[in-house]
């Protein structure tokens, strides 16, 4: 049913994103001394709206040239309540002094062998076909 379905689209969210934290972990140390202990979860809080905002601004966008009122309207109506939220969790989840985890200064050359390491135990996982049940 719909509530199984979107526990499903959660768990594969939440998936998602803990990959894509351990891919940029790295970077985002080096660059910024710290790592997100966080992230995680406040992505999950706005993977949902991520699709709606792009295709709202971008509608809103090519609305303006022909009306540029209507396109302020969808601009304030869709795209800003919904940007808004992507900033309600980012700043909620990001704001208590344990969600980041301050990390010395390191040489760049220790994140190439952390991707080195990555691809050298990286598998791929095969998937079920489109449509194919479980």
């Amino acid at each position: 049913g719909p509530v199984a379905r979107a526990w499903h689209a959660a768990g594969d969210v939440m998936r998602t994103s803990f990959a894509a934290t351990l891919a940029s972990a790295p970077l985002v140390a080096y660059h910024f001394g710290l790592l997100s202990i966080v992230s995680v979860l406040a992505n999950v809080g706005i993977a949902f709206v991520l699709a709606p905002l792009m295709m709202g601004a971008l509608g809103a966008l090519a609305i303006d040239v022909v009306a540029p009122v209507v396109g302020a309207g969808v601009m304030a109506g869709l795209v800003e309540p919904l940007a808004g939220w992507v900033l309600w969790v980012v700043e909620t989840m990001g704001a208590p002094r344990w969600a980041a985890l301050e990390v010395p200064p390191f040489h760049p050359y220790w994140i190439v062998a952390y991707y080195a390491v990555w691809l050298a135990v990286w598998r791929r996982i095969p998937r079920p076909a489109v449509g194919a049940r479980a």
